[in-house]
């Protein structure tokens, strides 16, 4: 992993030591052609370092060349599910949780591009999230896979309960979040969730939201499966309060309507689709406190967003609701150079 790093922060790195004797080296050599890659590449980037195209008021884009951040993340993850079959007396239910998973990042930006990597705390945690994710003014969102070895909990079944260990039921998540930002040129999501803007001025701007999940999951002892898809639009609005040069808050809030949501549960080799019945909805909030200083910045910023689907199997009236949280908590600091 740090060899490919390394590999790609070659292709965005002005080489400085190589352009003084680029003149000395063949023509048709790779250093040369790395040299003048390497030259081409970092003009493109400054050309965009310097491009504002936004109200420089209120927002602008640092023009140091040089990031260095570290970050530490906590991902919290709850998942329940009721069944009711009332033609054949049948009620259960799940209420699960996951440990809560550590993550330690290391990022290293220059002229706008930042490339980093994250290991979980402690090692044996078997849980692990990768994401994607890209913030500008106008529009930014994020992908994330997610894997969950740690569900503990109780599975209740008519009047008796059972105990879930962790390793009994594994679940895997896709989730996909998009937004926005009508007021871009005034207001700035990625000062709050990335730092790579500055909220000069104190805005706002309506927000427009895509949501998409997907949840997968087996119950290992009873054989038992479920699946979960939600697609969703829906909006919201977010506002960056900066009281003086030194502090952002940042807080934001968006309901995500869905358009598509179903249910699938396999169990004894059978398997039952559920259909939207109510409208799902996608709750999501953001909140950070940036504080800046010079060329250094701190911050803690978090993120939360509750999932409910209602379904029902249409010819027996069987209903199931599905619900999983996700919350993110993070502590960052930044320097520029």
């Amino acid at each position: 992993m740090l060899r490919k790093v390394l590999i790609v922060m070659l292709l965005f790195l002005p080489a400085a030591t190589w352009a003084a004797g680029e003149s000395a080296l063949p023509p048709d050599s790779l250093k040369t052609k790395v040299v003048r890659t390497a030259k081409k590449v970092d003009r493109f980037l400054l050309k965009n370092q310097q491009k504002q195209n936004t109200d420089t008021d209120y927002i602008f884009k640092p023009q140091q060349k040089w990031l260095f951040r570290t970050r530490s993340d906590i991902v919290l993850n709850l998942l329940t599910f009721h069944n009711d079959h009332p033609a054949l007396g049948i009620d259960y239910g799940v209420d699960l949780k996951a440990k809560p998973l550590f993550r330690q990042n290391i990022g290293v930006g220059y002229r706008g591009v930042i490339l980093g990597f994250g290991i979980a705390i402690p090692f044996k945690n078997k849980d692990k999230e990768f994401s994607l994710k890209v913030y500008t003014n106008r529009a930014g969102g994020e992908v994330t896979y997610g894997q969950i070895w740690s569900l503990s909990g109780k599975l209740s079944f008519n009047e008796s309960s059972f105990e879930v260990n962790p390793g009994a039921m594994p679940t895997q998540y896709v989730r996909v979040n998009a937004y926005y930002a009508f007021n871009w040129k005034k207001f700035s999501m990625p000062a709050a969730m990335s730092q790579s803007f500055i909220q000069r001025k104190s805005a706002g701007s309506p927000l427009a939201t895509f949501g998409f999940r997907a949840d997968w999951g087996t119950f290992k002892p009873a054989k038992f499966s479920n699946r979960e898809f939600f697609v969703g639009l829906g909006g919201g609005y977010g506002y960056n309060w900066a009281p003086s040069e030194h502090w952002l808050i940042h807080i934001s809030g968006t309901e995500t309507f869905g358009l598509f949501g179903c249910s699938r549960i396999t169990a004894f080799n059978n398997t039952t689709k559920f259909r939207m019945r109510f409208l799902p909805l996608l709750t999501a909030a953001n909140a950070a406190v940036i504080y800046y200083y010079k060329r250094f910045y701190v911050g803690v910023f978090g993120t939360a967003d509750v999932l409910f689907i209602p379904t029902r199997e249409k010819q027996t009236g069987e209903d199931l609701y599905y619900t999983m949280s996700h919350v993110t908590g993070h502590l960052t600091l930044g320097f520029r150079l």
